[in-house]
């Protein structure tokens, strides 16, 4: 995930520039920090299925609209 974001960041800037979010089940700081550095939305994975539901509809609404 991380070395694609990196790859997708070093292309011309209509490729290099679109929107990107990472959905993750990881926490850790480290994480968040490397992804949101590269200009990137960093959301952790729920674990009750609804609340994924939920989080997957408000991400259509942001990104596919």
């Amino acid at each position: 995930g991380l070395e694609v974001l990196q790859w997708l960041r070093r292309q011309p800037p209509e490729i290099g520039q679109l929107p990107v979010a990472v959905l993750s089940g990881s926490e850790l700081a480290s994480d968040i920090e490397q992804v949101r550095a590269l200009a990137a939305d960093y959301i952790v994975k729920p674990i009750e299925y609804s609340a994924l539901v939920t989080l997957m509809q408000g991400f259509a609404q942001k990104f596919l609209s």
